[in-house]
């Protein structure tokens, strides 16, 4: 088994707040995450400052901050879809990213989420394009579905079960 590495022992998550606004904006907006996000698209500041102030107010959406340290590099988020079972959006910085911090956060995020929510699953959709999307979910204990269900054309669907 290999190593952890130093970053990846050192990720953390907090939640988010309204401080974390425009630096999630700027995340969301990268080349590197435009790339591979499910719409490809990238947003308004308007549009932007809507949606974060609904995630932190609806109770069926957990947003947490990734950090290295004290360092913000990316988020968790979950928006529960049905009483059993959540979907996961992930998403770090380049620079973050090959590291295993991204999968410590996976795999810490659903705990916190089981805990929340009293969820039993939780599912990511990931593009079939996003080749480091599609090895991070199985190191974080997701298992591929043949199913895609919610999922968007294109998309592989992974899911976490709680023990």
């Amino acid at each position: 088994m290999p190593a952890v590495s130093q970053q990846a022992k050192a990720a953390s998550l907090r939640p988010a707040t309204v401080a974390d606004m425009q630096r999630v904006f700027d995340w969301r907006n990268s080349d590197f995450i435009t790339e591979r996000s499910s719409s490809r698209s990238r947003i308004d500041w308007s549009e932007h400052q809507r949606w974060f102030a609904e995630q932190l107010n609806d109770p069926r959406s957990l947003m947490f901050i990734v950090e290295i340290g004290e360092t913000p590099h990316g988020i968790v988020r979950f928006e529960r879809s049905s009483p059993s079972e959540a979907v996961i959006t992930v998403y770090l910085e380049k620079a973050t990213t090959g590291h295993g911090a991204g999968i410590k956060a996976i795999k810490d995020g659903c705990l916190l989420a089981v805990d929340r929510f009293g969820i039993r699953h939780v599912v990511a959709c990931v593009r079939l394009d996003n080749a480091m999307g599609l090895a991070a979910f199985p190191k974080a204990g997701f298992a591929r579905s043949a199913d895609v269900g919610q999922c968007p054309p294109q998309h592989a669907r992974f899911i976490w079960s709680a023990a």
